[in-house]
């Protein structure tokens, strides 16, 4: 295969790339928005009512979304495969792009790597996803400016201290 094939087959594919981490994003912002708010729900909680090893719980938290955030977003990631079929539908290539992918050369390669470059990325509505972060994250700040109870100081029983 010769060099300037490897370079045009890496645009096509570095393209399609492209459009699989946008829509990726997407995926991976909805799939956290559960799991954020209950760590930062029992952040809180634990801030509010334990009042002890803060760093340790919220470290653990927050380890904990991370890992129930991946295996919400496991399933739902989007291949390679499918970003090719959105990127050729939004391209307007009637399939040329997967054609593209799958042979190495042909008379329309010209074609579609000049549609390729004006191709639009998909559009990918994360306000949602975004909006309950942040939304999270003011609860967290909240949660911080609520000031903590002094824990109660036992008075020592003087008759029981002169026996001791």
């Amino acid at each position: 295969m010769a060099a300037g094939e490897l370079a045009r087959r890496h645009a096509v594919r570095a393209r399609v790339g492209r459009v699989q981490r946008r829509l990726n994003l997407a995926v991976w912002l909805e799939a956290l928005v559960v799991p954020a708010w209950v760590a930062v729900t029992a952040f809180v909680m634990w801030r509010v009512f334990v009042q002890r090893s803060l760093l340790p719980a919220g470290v653990l938290l927050a380890g904990v979304a991370l890992v129930v955030t991946w295996w919400r977003g496991q399933g739902k990631r989007i291949s390679v495969d499918a970003a090719a079929v959105i990127a050729d539908r939004q391209a307007g290539l009637g399939g040329l792009l997967l054609t593209r992918l799958e042979v190495p050369i042909g008379g329309w390669e010209y074609d579609v790597n000049t549609r390729l470059k004006t191709l639009t990325m998909p559009a990918i509505d994360v306000r949602r996803p975004v909006t309950m972060l942040v939304f999270a994250f003011v609860f967290l700040l909240v949660g911080f400016l609520v000031p903590q109870t002094e824990q109660p100081v036992r008075a020592v029983n003087a008759a029981a201290a002169t026996r001791v």
